[in-house]
């Protein structure tokens, strides 16, 4: 869910669920223990859509919360903490400079539209140069029924 819930990376108890293969009321647990023991620091909580019902979630992002979720998942499952740490490097690769979240799906963008704009003017081109080479046979043609005799100095094709 990055981006969609906090500015910047960001991973909900759910996800961490996710990895560790655990239900989400017993992450949500963990974690409210954890804050009660003054382990980590309380995270923000959203309200998301599932498919029966709205649930809570908790949102980590920022360098605190990547701390207190790897915190969360070392509690509940040692030999996950490695996938949570892989996570993290995933969501903060998204977001390094070069990325799609740093402009470049727009620059993107901006060059397509430059090449559909070059792209239509090619075809108005070949349609006005279509156009001139028939109005200059309908000339040709004038010229040739006025007189004859007259030769042309170019080749008509």
């Amino acid at each position: 869910m990055n981006g969609l819930l906090a500015p910047g990376p960001s991973i909900t108890s759910r996800e961490i669920a996710d990895l560790v293969n655990l239900r989400h009321d017993n992450v949500k647990r963990t974690i409210e223990t954890l804050v009660s023991q003054g382990v980590i620091t309380s995270p923000q909580s959203e309200e998301i859509p599932t498919a029966t019902r709205r649930a809570l979630v908790f949102v980590f992002s920022g360098e605190q919360g990547k701390r207190d979720s790897i915190v969360v998942v070392a509690q509940l499952s040692p030999s996950f903490t490695a996938k949570l740490v892989d996570r993290w490097l995933e969501l903060e690769r998204r977001m390094a400079p070069g990325s799609a979240g740093d402009g470049a799906l727009e620059k993107w963008g901006v060059a397509y539209v430059e090449y559909r704009a070059d792209l239509e003017h090619a075809s108005r081109c070949g349609k006005d140069l279509a156009h001139w080479r028939g109005r200059k046979l309908v000339h040709v043609a004038r010229l040739e029924q006025l007189d004859p005799q007259i030769t042309l100095p170019f080749r008509v094709s």
